[in-house]
């Protein structure tokens, strides 16, 4: 397999940064800004898509098309407009770290959840049906159906396993 560039003499020069940066401003400079309104927004949930998940990705990709890896810039880092969320700030009521559920429901709901829960708030017990009751929360996806806006949901087959609620 090929491991990607192994010369990387030319980043030693100056110049060559000089040059990267120079066009970097210059794009960056072509850009207007958008003011209309957002027609679609598309929320991506990565389990385990962390800054060190998608970094290392990113590096992989980049070394396996000859690339120095750390150059490489994703499909996802492309988009004009980007936001990252770090979900480890505890987004689950009762543990440190939180599952897929309970981080979905932080996300789309505004609430943080018990772990194994979905749409619950922090009253409701994973395992526990009769504690679901008057618990439940509302999404982003019933605020877009209440202002009639057209909303899809999606989980991709080969990772529902993974959602585990």
């Amino acid at each position: 397999m090929d491991a990607g560039q192994t010369d990387w003499s030319h980043e030693k020069n100056p110049l060559f940064w000089n040059e990267v940066a120079r066009l970097d401003i210059e794009h960056n400079l072509k850009r207007r800004e958008n003011t209309r309104t957002a027609r679609n927004v598309i929320f991506f949930l990565g389990d385990g898509m962390g800054t060190s998940t998608i970094t290392a990705g990113r590096i992989r990709k980049g070394r396996v098309l000859g690339q120095s890896g750390e150059d490489f810039i994703t499909e996802m880092e492309q988009f004009s407009h980007l936001g990252l969320a770090k979900t480890t700030l505890r987004y689950c009521t009762d543990h440190q770290t939180a599952d897929s559920a309970a981080t979905a429901t932080a996300c789309f709901c505004g609430v943080k959840a018990p772990l194994g829960t979905v749409g619950l708030d922090g009253r409701a017990s994973r395992k526990n049906c009769l504690s679901s009751h008057d618990t439940q929360v509302e999404s982003i996806l019933d605020w877009a159906q209440k202002l009639g806006k057209h909303h899809r949901f999606a989980c991709i087959p080969k990772f529902q396993h993974d959602f585990d609620a």
